[in-house]
């Protein structure tokens, strides 16, 4: 497969996806929606040495070539593995004690069954917990570093836009920019970002993107506070505030337990 162009896809917390065009004009267009025949995912490193007209192995589709982004769809299915375990796990457990035998064994050993239980427990909300924190952190690392060095500006082309504004009460809203520009060197870049609603709304034909100089596929769009915009925010964030404030109970409730310890044994 002869390689057309390239272009990166961009989240709203600046994670790139990396894809090398297969079909002529697919770069101008969201990196998804139909357009998926005309782009094959690659990894970073080969990204960086792509050039227009190379041949590249691989399938005409969007498919995942490198370990990074196989580990990331991993930790995604295991979270939401643990999620729906819980309940599961727990529904077994009671049924377990209607049968007259396990529940005079587990009243017997109730000690013992707490602290299986307990370990499980533990064991899961651990991995969960390790996995979201690495997540937040990774997210964090990559907008720091898209509004770190020397900043450069460029006045980006809206090519294509798309909006997937949620019907339902718990459904998250998602819009997205095909945008086209040329960095410091008069190289073109192509990448599909998406946005806050407040962004999408404001630019219809043109943006101006920020980046690290020599790094133009790291940008960042500057936006104004908004209300819709804190609200947007709360909502993709949700799960990172909820780990973090059960983290905080744990870290509150493990110090009052090891201060009533020390207090009994003083």
């Amino acid at each position: 497969m002869v390689v057309q162009e390239k272009v990166v896809f961009r989240d709203l917390f600046n994670k790139n996806t990396y894809f090398a065009v297969l079909k002529a004009g697919a770069e101008e267009k969201l990196t998804f929606d139909g357009n998926a025949d005309g782009l094959t995912e690659v990894p970073k490193d080969q990204f960086q040495g792509l050039k227009k007209g190379e041949e590249i192995t691989g399938n005409k589709t969007v498919s995942i070539f490198s370990d990074e982004d196989a580990k990331s769809l991993i930790y995604e299915h295991l979270i939401f593995l643990g999620i729906f375990l819980v309940y599961p796990l727990f529904y077994v457990f009671y049924q377990l004690l209607r049968i007259p035998a396990f529940n005079e064994w587990a009243t017997k050993h109730d000690r013992w069954v707490l602290r299986i239980f307990a370990t499980i427990g533990i064991a899961i909300a651990s991995v969960l917990f390790a996995i979201g924190y690495v997540s937040l952190g990774k997210s964090l690392f990559h907008t720091i570093s898209a509004h770190s060095g020397d900043q450069q500006a460029a006045e980006a082309t809206i090519v294509d836009r798309y909006e997937d504004v949620g019907r339902r009460k718990y459904e998250i809203d998602y819009y997205y920019l095909a945008l086209s520009f040329t960095d410091e060197n008069g190289a073109p870049v192509y990448l599909t970002k998406e946005v806050t609603p407040n962004i999408y709304r404001s630019h219809q034909d043109h943006v101006t993107v920020h980046y690290p100089k020599g790094s133009p596929y790291s940008i960042h769009i500057k936006d104004n506070f908004s209300i819709s915009n804190l609200f947007f925010y709360i909502r993709k964030l949700e799960i990172y505030g909820i780990m973090v404030m059960i983290t905080l109970l744990l870290l509150i409730f493990g110090g009052i337990r090891l201060k009533k310890r020390f207090a009994a044994s003083a």
